[in-house]
């Protein structure tokens, strides 16, 4: 079973984890823009997106740990919003028991 987990706003003292978790092969191997970001435009990107109204970004924090363990981006266009989750390379685990299995599920809450 997966451990509670507390999201908090990412600031700009997030940019070097939150690159590390986007950089990560697994993670560019799925994404959109299927190639690593150099820091310089990752902290770019990051600065413009924390000042961007109509995104939001979150780090999701285990509670028991403290341990961030991967984030969150919502971007809303005005009629609907778009989710993009990564999660921390040390947080996956293979077989549907980790992170990644309990994030997929539905809330009720939505």
């Amino acid at each position: 079973m997966c451990a509670d987990v507390v999201l908090r706003p990412a600031t700009l003292a997030d940019a070097a984890r939150l690159l590390a978790w986007r950089n990560d092969p697994n993670t560019v191997m799925n994404s959109f823009e299927a190639r690593p970001v150099a820091p310089a435009e990752h902290r770019r990107w990051l600065a413009r997106s924390l000042r961007n109204g109509r995104r939001r970004l979150y780090v999701a924090v285990d509670v028991t740990s403290r341990a961030p363990i991967g984030m969150g981006r919502l971007d809303f266009d005005g009629r609907t919003v778009e989710l993009s989750l990564a999660v921390a390379p040390e947080s996956r685990v293979v077989g549907g028991t980790g992170v990644p299995s309990q994030v997929s599920k539905p809330s009720p809450d939505i």
